[in-house]
């Protein structure tokens, strides 16, 4: 999910079960209600900022996430 990215829509990324690796390289925590319907995020790891793992710890629906690490 680039930057320039504000808003994810409602089921954008509905039923998408296989995955398993987000990386989101926006520098503020991005609008994402409903857009992960279907999926067990337990399972997926998100990769964000390092200076941003706290605000996405503590949002909708990233803190959902089963792990949360830097970007690389």
């Amino acid at each position: 999910i680039p930057d320039s990215v504000t808003t994810i829509g409602w089921d954008a990324f509905a039923k998408c079960d296989k995955i398993r690796d987000v990386y989101c390289y926006s520098e503020k925590v991005v609008q994402a209600d409903g857009a992960f319907g279907g999926i067990d995020l337990s399972l997926v790891t998100l990769h964000v900022p390092a200076n941003e793992i706290v605000h996405y710890k503590n949002a909708n629906p990233w803190c959902k996430f089963g792990t949360i690490v830097p970007l690389q």
